[in-house]
């Protein structure tokens, strides 16, 4: 996978809207380039958490197999290793 500005790509089974848990994010500088970075490859995200306990970074939500594996990957590749589908995607209005 190539870094740099795309989009993601529904590919694969359907499935229900998920998102995925990137990272936890110890300050606001560190959650905006995070958020820049993700926004940049073309995904919604959001944080939850406070600054000195940390944010939770979510992208999403994604509706295939292929754009959940594809998000999973691209978290990794960014530095983000522990990436993991999460059913928390009640922040999304569909």
């Amino acid at each position: 996978m190539r870094l740099g500005p795309g989009k993601p790509e529904n590919s694969g089974p359907e499935i229900e809207p998920t998102a995925v848990h990137v990272g936890i994010l110890t300050g606001f500088t560190e959650a905006g380039r995070a958020i820049a970075f993700f926004e940049g490859q073309g995904y919604q995200t959001r944080t939850i958490g406070a600054e000195k306990l940390g944010r939770r970074l979510y992208v999403g939500p994604v509706t295939s197999q292929g754009a959940l594996d594809q998000a999973i990957a691209l978290a990794a590749e960014a530095g983000f290793p522990n990436a993991y589908p999460s059913d928390l995607f009640r922040f999304w209005k569909f």
